[in-house]
């Protein structure tokens, strides 16, 4: 709003200072004409003219280095999704490899052993994401919900691994949390269309609403699980 009134105010002080008294003799206001011609003859009006120029100047300085922020900010904001996205596959590659030694039994008792001790640790580069600026400012409502979302499930999921007693529960609490991990990650994949404005806010919403809505976004029979196991 402040950058509205300085244009306002610059423009009108423009039409004080440039335009001449003989300008003013068709105006049809008498009193908007006395106006017009004190200030073309007030030695002060070049002067205030020269203010507005100085306050015009610094406006757009304003404005200029305003936008390159935001430029910035974007940019560091597709760098460091990316960032998450590569933290979100790891983890998910990690866990999946211990999900596939317990349904093979491989040195079973020795990872319910260490799950026990030492839990998963939490995607440190999520919580940085949502809790941080710029980037839980630039990302988009849609996208930093559905994250937030993403991040609460896969923490209920750690609980529950650090509290579970049955091994078969255990597995599907870690497929569980792969599935998760996975969901956030396909989020992260719609909100970086979404920062490289391959994506409308529109899409935005149905793309995500979409991957909120299906219970397994991952392929269950490469990790050993039917269906009916889920269900």
């Amino acid at each position: 709003m402040i950058y509205v009134i300085t244009f306002l105010i610059f423009g009108m002080g423009s039409i004080f200072y440039i335009v001449k008294e003989e300008l003013y003799e068709k105006c049809k206001y008498k009193s908007l004409k006395k106006i017009f011609v004190f200030s073309s003859k007030n030695p002060l009006n070049g002067y205030f003219f020269e203010i507005m120029l100085t306050a015009l100047g610094v406006t757009l300085a304003i404005l200029f280095t305003n936008a390159d922020i935001k430029k910035q900010e974007k940019t560091q904001t597709v760098e460091f999704l990316e960032v998450v996205q590569t933290e979100l596959s790891t983890k998910a590659d990690f866990i999946g490899g211990l999900l596939i030694d317990l349904q093979n039994d491989n040195n079973a008792e020795a990872i319910y052993s260490t799950m026990k001790v030492t839990p998963i640790a939490p995607i440190l580069s999520l919580e940085v994401l949502l809790t941080d600026e710029p980037y839980n400012s630039i990302i988009s409502s849609y996208g930093y919900s559905a994250l937030l979302s993403g991040r609460m499930n896969f923490s209920i999921q750690q609980t529950k691994i650090e509290t579970e007693d049955s091994s078969d529960d255990l597995k599907l609490d870690l497929l569980l949390m792969i599935n998760e991990l996975e969901r956030s990650r396909k989020v992260i994949n719609v909100e970086l269309e979404y920062q490289n404005r391959e994506l409308s806010k529109r899409e935005v919403y149905e793309k995500i609403d979409n991957i909120m809505f299906t219970p397994m976004v991952i392929d269950i029979t490469q990790y050993g699980f039917t269906i009916n196991e889920i269900n």
